[in-house]
């Protein structure tokens, strides 16, 4: 989840009707890959949001990624077609580090991005800013004043955008309208160390938050207008330094992931936990390898209730870090599949998106005479090697799209 959750990243699966993909593209031949992008320095890929014909990305660079280098570090938001073609991109920042962490969209394709600028030592100021589809700045908002604030992803819905945030300790979801001006505070005082790591919409507008107080993973479900319509407090046995990492939501699907200390090794590992839109809890999953630690950082659910997980894993049959993507069905068990992300000497996977479409996309050797509806599935992180086609420097972004049924690769950027 990087600098704390650096923060989250994930959020928002566009619905079929409204997303207006185009009609389907065709995919390089994944035999011959394309180099990752990078500028020479590092660069570092942590959310992931849909639009009509694609993908958004953001992160943040110490180079010249798409534009003069500010400071010490950049944000970056960038947008690419479902062929994994840049249609543009934009670097910001100030003279000190600046990253993004969070991006979501709405109905017209325009982009919420949230993100941190360091006012001090160690002190950052979050800002909410919001792009058009074709990369204009339309605002660009601080979230939280005076160098006590940090984050946890974003969404999107008609009513609003909801930003969840930390400012000096208090844990608070703040709303915005689509013009960037501040409707509603939601403070929580009763909980000193609670802090939310994501956040998830569900079709009616619902609000869901993942987070982390003293006593192990919290689940919140609030409604559009700030009200609390639950809570629910997640431990798996008695496992140690259990944190709520992500949340994920689709047709009453309702997945809260995180990790925990195991008890004999101290190594972590990752736990899902399901829930209907009443707050029932359905089933609850560790996942993890026999030997070394699991990391997720961020989850994304399709339409049937799929879950797909991001996050990285080291030890055992690893001998570095590899970053990694899971899909879980519905109803729980072992994965339907697992990918890993491999560069020498490590890679993380920090965000994940199952996007609906229709139309799709054509890879070699396969023709669908007909648009149907399909899913969308981009992971995006950084490596510090090569990923098979090139490496720019001392650690690169990467998107990559799978394929939803098996987990194969369709092409890497």
């Amino acid at each position: 989840m990087t600098p704390n959750r650096f923060p989250k990243a994930l959020l928002l699966a566009a619905l079929l009707a409204a997303c207006g993909h185009a009609p389907t593209t065709r995919a390089p031949d994944p035999a011959t890959p394309t180099p990752q992008f990078g500028s020479g320095r590092r660069d570092e890929a942590y959310g992931l949001a849909p639009h009509g014909s694609g993908v958004y990305v953001v992160g943040r660079t110490w180079g010249k990624l798409y534009g003069p280098h500010q400071g010490d570090a950049d944000a970056f938001l960038a947008k690419y077609d479902a062929a994994g073609t840049l249609v543009w991109g934009r670097q910001f920042g100030t003279s000190d580090l600046d990253d993004a962490w969070g991006v979501s969209t709405d109905t017209q394709d325009n982009a919420y991005v949230v993100g941190r600028t360091e006012v001090g030592s160690n002190t950052f100021d979050l800002f909410l800013r919001k792009y058009t589809a074709g990369g204009d700045l339309v605002w660009s908002q601080p979230v939280g004043t005076g160098g006590g604030g940090t984050g946890g992803g974003l969404a999107v819905h008609g009513s609003g955008v909801y930003v969840p945030v930390s400012i000096f300790g208090v844990a608070s979801l703040l709303k915005y309208d689509a013009d960037g001006t501040l409707l509603w505070t939601l403070r929580d005082h009763t909980h000193s160390d609670l802090r939310y790591a994501d956040v998830a919409l569900g079709p009616d507008g619902s609000v869901y938050l993942a987070g982390t107080d003293h006593d192990g993973m919290v689940l919140r479900k609030v409604t559009p207008d700030g009200g609390i319509v639950w809570t629910r407090q997640v431990l798996y046995q008695q496992f140690q330094n259990q944190t709520g990492t992500a949340v994920a939501v689709a047709q009453g699907h309702v997945y809260l992931v995180g990790n925990f200390q195991w008890w004999a090794s101290g190594e972590q590992k990752v736990l899902v936990t399901k829930f209907g839109a009443d707050g029932g809890q359905q089933w609850q999953e560790p996942y993890h390898n026999l030997y070394g630690t699991d990391t997720a950082w961020d989850a994304s659910v399709d339409g049937s209730g799929n879950l797909y997980l991001a996050g990285y894993r080291g030890g055992g049959p690893h001998p570095s870090l590899v970053g990694f993507v899971s899909k879980v069905g519905p109803g729980g068990g072992p994965p339907l599949w697992t990918k890993t992300v491999a560069a020498r000497p490590g890679a993380y996977a920090f965000a994940v998106l199952a996007s609906p479409a229709l139309g799709g996309l054509l890879t070699p050797g396969r023709a669908w005479p007909l648009p149907r509806a399909v899913t969308e599935v981009y992971a995006a992180g950084y490596a510090l090697g090569d990923l098979g086609a090139g490496h720019a420097g001392d650690g690169d972004a990467f998107l990559r799209r799978l394929d939803s049924a098996t987990g194969e690769t369709l092409w890497t950027r």
